[in-house]
């Protein structure tokens, strides 16, 4: 197999300080182009028969003027294959709309086999496109699946370099798909209104805040309004009344579709939530109102001791030494919201 690999940005590969979408989608693009066993694998799981990778091309950030900009990880074997993967952060898919302007550049003419292809953290079971958009077969893949199917292919290999590049696959991205960082003190704080969920059943959405044990739950992120956060997050913080009520640490998140087949109070839904299960309530303090300009409906991110200290004494006050703080550590070069 003649691999060739060519990518806008090599500064990191497998680097430890790499771990970002970036990172995550060159460290595949590598190693597909270094191990024939991954690259055959991973073209025979994307479309469903064998396909001959001996002149695999694998192109990383691939620009085409006036065809959808960057693409991820592009896969081309001559006429025989031409697949284009967008890898994204989280849980979050790739836009119908996005995927369109990918689909400009495949031509069935030309390529035997097309594909256009979502890797997320997302579970496929989970994620509903289209069979086919602009005329292009469409799947989903997982991380996890990545991993799972580097491991299988080291498992068959013989060959001592092709191990090595998969091993070291599987444990960059193992570190990927844990991005979330456990120790991190930020606060997810949420209004809570005393509206009911389901009209009629007298059940709002401070009873699941408060109930045994406590929880709370929001839409897997995307690019609409409101931006719920694309990861699970640690600290869930609620807010209602005019005042922060309680902080809870994250101890189990669940991806779901239908809420109210666990619980006939919740929502009817199609679309993947996250469920998380909280510990014990932490209350501030001191009383920690909303403040000027906190409008009631919005969620916001705070440092845990903005929250809980006693030292500031609405959210406003918590908001602004967080920035502060972001600022001070250079983190603060986009909306939070995003990062998220």
């Amino acid at each position: 197999m003649k691999a060739f690999w060519r990518s806008r940005e090599l500064s990191t590969v497998f680097g430890a300080s790499g771990i970002d979408e970036n990172s995550a989608t060159a460290a595949l693009g590598w190693t597909l182009a270094q191990s024939p066993t991954f690259a055959r694998a991973l073209l025979e799981d994307l479309f469903g028969e064998q396909v001959d990778a001996s002149e695999l091309r694998v192109d990383m950030q691939r620009h085409e003027p006036g065809a959808g900009g960057f693409t991820d990880l592009e896969l081309r074997t001559g006429s025989e294959c031409h697949a284009i993967i967008e890898a994204k952060v989280g849980w979050v898919i790739p836009t119908e709309s996005q995927f369109r302007l990918y689909a400009e550049r495949i031509d069935p003419k030309v390529s035997r086999l097309t594909k256009l292809v979502s890797l997320t953290a997302m579970n496929r079971r989970f994620v509903k496109l289209p069979p086919k958009l602009a005329g292009v077969p469409t799947t989903h893949r997982s991380w996890e699946d990545i991993v799972r199917l580097a491991a299988q292919c080291r498992a068959k290999t013989r060959q001592a370099v092709e191990r090595l590049w998969l091993e070291q696959l599987g444990n960059h991205l193992e570190r990927y798909m844990q991005m979330q960082d456990i120790l991190s003190s930020i606060v997810y704080l949420v209004p809570l209104g005393t509206k009911e969920i389901i009209e009629g059943r007298g059940y709002t959405w401070i009873d699941v805040a408060t109930g045994d044990p406590p929880q709370y739950f929001h839409p897997v992120g995307g690019p609409t309004y409101p931006r719920f956060p694309k990861v699970p997050q640690n600290y869930i913080g609620f807010r209602y009344h005019g005042k922060v009520q309680s902080v809870h640490f994250v101890e189990k998140v669940d991806v779901l579709v239908n809420l109210n087949r666990l619980n006939k109070n919740w929502p009817v839904g199609q679309d993947p939530v996250f469920l998380y299960t909280l510990g014990p309530a932490m209350t501030p303090a001191k009383k920690v109102r909303s403040g000027r300009n906190i409008w009631p409906t919005d969620s916001h991110y705070c440092a845990l001791d903005t929250l809980l200290s006693g030292r500031y004494e609405t959210v406003a006050d918590a908001i602004a030494e967080t920035n502060r703080r972001r600022r001070l550590m250079r983190l603060d070069e986009s909306d939070p919201l995003e990062q998220q």
